[in-house]
């Protein structure tokens, strides 16, 4: 199976569901949300162990990530989620997520899976393909698309980083916290994560980014 004639099968299916592909980017799709807001649904293909695609989606609001730039002194042009998540830890159970679109027989045993089918030379038949994409869209839509649509607002970002740990961000939490009127949780924030220790290191540009937050947060001051 082609890289070419597996994005022809994936695409025709995301049409089915009114995903588009994002212009630049042939294996994102997406549906219209606003001006401000974007829904991405990754499909991008590996091929390490067997063609093989691990959904995700997510959520992009302008408005948050163009002031983590200007905090961060980081380019307008980066294009970064503000939410992401491989479908498996949406699904019931709550494990990473993949599909397999190579061997004899198409199965999402997930990356165990793929390894016991390397090696396989038959390759899967057209139909076995589409039956495989129809799933795998089937499952972005019925457990995908409800996150995305649960994170079009910024309430709901600020709950699922609150609910779910694995997508809390340094830069991005504080700032809906700033946007949502949460000023003493963004500082509280900004102020332990400066000076965690452990895994999680500050990112070298954090400290110049908590103290331009912590002089936004200042800002409103005068008039509380």
């Amino acid at each position: 199976m082609r890289l070419r004639q597996l994005y022809e099968v994936v695409r025709a299916e995301c049409a089915k569901a009114d995903l588009e592909p994002r212009p630049k980017s042939r294996w994102v799709f997406t549906r219209s949300m606003g001006s401000d807001i974007h829904s991405y649904v990754f499909l991008n293909p590996t091929s390490k162990y067997g063609l093989r695609i691990s959904p995700s989606v997510g959520v992009r609001h302008d408005l948050v990530m163009d002031l983590v730039s200007e905090l961060a002194g980081w380019s307008k042009e980066d294009k970064s989620l503000t939410v992401v998540m491989n479908i498996g830890y949406l699904m019931p159970r709550n494990w990473y997520k993949e599909y397999s679109f190579s061997g004899p027989f198409l199965t999402s045993l997930g990356f165990v899976g793929s390894i016991f089918r390397f090696g396989a030379s038959n390759d899967p038949a057209p139909s076995d393909i589409q039956r495989q994409a129809r799933r795998m869209i089937k499952h972005v839509l019925r457990y995908g698309w409800p996150f995305i649509m649960a994170n079009s607002t910024l309430e709901g970002v600020y709950a699922t980083m609150k609910s779910k740990p694995q997508t809390l961000d340094d830069f991005r939490f504080p700032v809906i916290c700033l946007l949502l009127g949460k000023k003493e949780e963004a500082r509280k924030y900004v102020q332990q994560a400066a000076t965690r220790d452990g895994d999680r290191c500050p990112h070298p540009d954090y400290d110049k980014f908590a103290a331009a937050l912590v002089s936004k947060l200042d800002e409103g001051r005068c008039d509380e």
